[in-house]
Order: structure tokens, then C-alpha cells, then sequence
């Protein structure tokens, strides 16, 4: 007996990858691909970004775009740690609001684009340099003085731009200055002249 398409999308999760697709079809990538056209075209399924081989399924949840973005950003990238003014603006240390969901990944030979975040590269080293700076509870994250100290050194890596904040686009208050400079120090970073000025009268 036939299976419908409604049929397949409900026994797949609400994140799935054309390889779990293929892994139903008898590892029939080129079949998967045909299929994930073909329900993508008819409103059933999403990309998650330009091809990355990643999609929502919207017979399993219709607003899964909105409600299962980082399912999709772990299973296209493991190791991806939520930083930068992502972490500033949800820890109060600052108003501005990213655009985009700032993120780190592994420095991989191409790094596809994925909707609604801003990859940043590292080498591998940088997972082990500030693993202590990183929150596992939920989503993995930098911790805010982490993401500061990885702008600092980090911020121009690999031809990248990451947000250094002026020191007005800062809450100065929620900063605890001597641990950000105890921070800088471990990892041989110089604060910034202006962070050194308010460092220096807090």
C-alpha cells in the first residue's frame, strides 16, 4: 500500500535532515531529495536555510520556523554555542538587539547558512579555551563575560566582524568589572582603553 505524504512527515520529528529521511528510504538519498522537494513545494515542509539539507516539518508542527530553530542549529552544527550580543542583550548587559541569533561554530570547510542566525567561525582550540565560560543547562552559551573576552580576541577571526560594544552600549552596573578583567587576564587579552577608564572608577 502506498504511504501518503502526510503519513511519511508524521512519522519523521519536527527537525529532520535529508540523511534521517534517507535513512526511511532504504538510504535513497536521491529518492529523499525528490521527496523533500516535492513537500517543500507543496507547504508541508521548510527549509531551514539555503541548502543545508535541514527542514522543518509543518505537519508536525506548523510553526516550527518559529518554535524549533536551535533543533535545527544542533543538528546542523553540534557544537554551536549561542555568543556575543545575543548573550549581552539576554544577560541585560546591553539593549542593543541583534538582528540575527549570534552564534559560534567549528572553522569547517563551508559553513552553509542557516535562517536566522549569524555563524561565527573558531578553530577547534577556542571550544577547549573557553569550555569554562560555557553554559550546558540549556542551549550550550557563553557566559556574558565570555562572549565579551571572545569578541575581544576573537571578533576579527578568519576575515569575520563580530560586535565589540562602546562602552555606552553597555549597562555598566550589571558588570562585575574586576571579574571581566580577571577574565581578559586568563585569557591574555588587554581590555579596551574605555573598558579600562570605567574599570578603573567602578
Amino acid at each position: 500500500m502506498k504511504t501518503s505524504a502526510f503519513d511519511r512527515l508524521r512519522a519523521l520529528p519536527a527537525v529532520f535532515s535529508i540523511s534521517m529521511l534517507a535513512a526511511r528510504l532504504d538510504g535513497n538519498k536521491d529518492k529523499a531529495s525528490i521527496y523533500a522537494k516535492r513537500w517543500k513545494d507543496a507547504g508541508l515542509i521548510r527549509a531551514a536555510g539555503p541548502r543545508v539539507g535541514v527542514y522543518y516539518n509543518l505537519v508536525v508542527d506548523p510553526q516550527g520556523a518559529v518554535n524549533r530553530s536551535l533543533q535545527a542549529l544542533h543538528l546542523l552544527y553540534p557544537e554551536a554555542v549561542i555568543a556575543a550580543d545575543t548573550v549581552l542583550h539576554d544577560q541585560g548587559w546591553t539593549t542593543q538587539i541583534p538582528l540575527k541569533t549570534q552564534v559560534i561554530v567549528n572553522d569547517h570547510r563551508t559553513v552553509p547558512v542557516l535562517d536566522g542566525f549569524d555563524l561565527h567561525r573558531r578553530p577547534r582550540k577556542w571550544f577547549k579555551e573557553f569550555a569554562e565560560h560555557i553554559d550546558q543547562a540549556t542551549f550550550a552559551r557563553l557566559t556574558p563575560y565570555g562572549a565579551l573576552a571572545d569578541a575581544c580576541k576573537y571578533g576579527q577571526y578568519n576575515h569575520q566582524r563580530m560586535w565589540v560594544p562602546d562602552i555606552d552600549d553597555l549597562e555598566a552596573d550589571e558588570i562585575d568589572w574586576e571579574q571581566l578583567h580577571q577574565v581578559f587576564d586568563a585569557h591574555d587579552i588587554e581590555l579596551p582603553p574605555p573598558y579600562q577608564e570605567l574599570a578603573c572608577t567602578v
